[in-house]
């Protein structure tokens, strides 16, 4: 029998050997140095799946602020450095040898945010932030009134406190939701948040976004990587399920919310109205085609509770669905042929499931603070360096201030 082939079999087993050895060891050591960073190693997998999307010229998720006021300035940071800590902060190798940077923070803010302010966020994280100016303002039909008793934009603008008395007389703000009256920058939030942020040019090259409120401060490191969940399970939303089935707004937050929405949707239906085209060639970035509702649609949304919401202070969502001519049609509807944001407090946490339902039949869920650990208007009891740095800003003795004056 020749054996001419055992020697050379046998060095190649070894040599093979060896070579799987060195890359366990490459592995091992991948996955101790990212647990030494409190992550898992589908932290690896992220960046290797951004730079596919990369590769497409398209850029991947985006952390989003909110900032109706300079006051916030140390409560946006206190939130931003936790975020970076516990989720953002690494940058990992991929498979070509680069490094992928984290994913890009933008805030929003109103004019007079100044550079000053944003010094101080910008020491949260190594990451360049980016910055766009937005300016709060009311539907045209609610403005229209608001002038003809001299409550122009340039007068409230600076004074909230006689625009928020004219509404509370006009029965336009407070007293049907909760708490006796709400602050004009928490209404104008609720705006953003279900529709005005969508039409921010910014977003029209990412893929998904994830918005995180000023007073939200995570306590440990994420076990998931909301971007890449919704790319794995083409989601359409992801909440944090922190008021356990079927949540749901009082409903004089919501009253005649889901009302209106049925009576829209149905005209839809009725009429097949396909929804025209929000954006031109040059703004459309990836979106989902315009369509009229199906029936099956709209008997999800008639089956919704009475105020049904995802968690409003964080939410992850695929910018495709929020910046179509779908949802965005829905939401001027609700935003400006309504005042129920004025009147009502309706809130984006209950706008989103009713758009949502209505156009999408795909996978929307909430995450346990198990998988997502979040404090709200309060900063957590940890030990990150990070922790301290964001207990030593004296954003609620500021914030408490504001509201007593």
């Amino acid at each position: 029998m020749n054996r001419s082939w055992a020697i050379p079999l046998l060095a190649f087993c070894i040599f093979s050997s060896l070579l799987l050895v060195w890359r366990m060891g490459i592995y091992m050591k991948s996955i101790d140095e990212n647990e030494e960073n409190g992550g898992d190693i589908k932290t690896n997998q992220r960046f290797i799946l951004s730079e596919h999307l990369l590769d497409q010229k398209k850029q991947f998720g985006c952390i989003l602020y909110l900032m109706t006021h300079p006051d916030y300035t140390d409560e946006v940071r206190s939130s931003m450095l936790l975020v970076d800590h516990f989720f953002n902060k690494k940058e990992v190798p991929v498979e070509n040898g680069e490094n992928l940077k984290p994913y890009d923070y933008i805030v929003f803010h109103t004019p007079d945010v100044k550079e000053e302010h944003m010094k101080i966020m910008q020491t949260a994280t190594k990451v360049p932030i980016k910055w766009v100016t937005w300016e709060m303002n009311f539907p045209v039909a609610i403005q229209k009134r608001l002038d003809q008793v001299g409550l122009t934009k340039s007068v409230w603008t600076s004074n909230h406190r006689r625009l928020s008395r004219w509404l509370h007389t006009n029965k336009l703000h407070g007293g049907t939701c909760v708490e006796s009256e709400w602050p004009i920058g928490y209404l104008m939030m609720n705006r953003f948040f279900s529709f005005q942020m969508y039409q921010q040019p910014i977003l029209k090259n990412y893929k998904y976004y994830m918005r995180i409120d000023a007073d939200s401060f995570p306590s440990n490191y994420w076990k998931k990587d909301p971007f890449l969940e919704l790319e794995e399970q083409n989601a359409t939303f992801i909440w944090r399920d922190v008021y356990g089935p079927n949540p749901r707004d009082p409903e004089s937050c919501v009253r005649n919310m889901k009302k209106f929405t049925v009576e829209y949707f149905q005209k839809m239906f009725d009429d097949q109205i396909i929804p025209p085209e929000f954006w031109d060639d040059n703004m459309r970035g990836e979106v989902d085609p315009p369509s009229t509702i199906t029936k099956q649609g709209l008997e999800r949304v008639k089956k919704l509770p009475e105020g049904y919401k995802w968690e409003g202070n964080f939410g992850a969502g695929r910018l495709s669905f929020f910046r179509s001519s779908n949802y965005l049609s829905m939401a001027r509807t609700l935003n400006d042929d309504y005042d129920g944001i004025y009147r009502n407090r309706w809130g984006d946490q209950a706008m989103y499931p009713l758009g949502v339902f209505g156009y999408e039949h795909s996978i929307v869920y909430g995450w346990r603070d198990n998988e997502l650990s979040m404090w709200h208007k309060e900063i957590p009891p940890c030990d990150a360096d990070a922790c301290e740095l964001a207990r030593e800003t004296p954003w609620k003795d500021i914030r408490e201030g504001r509201k007593k004056n």
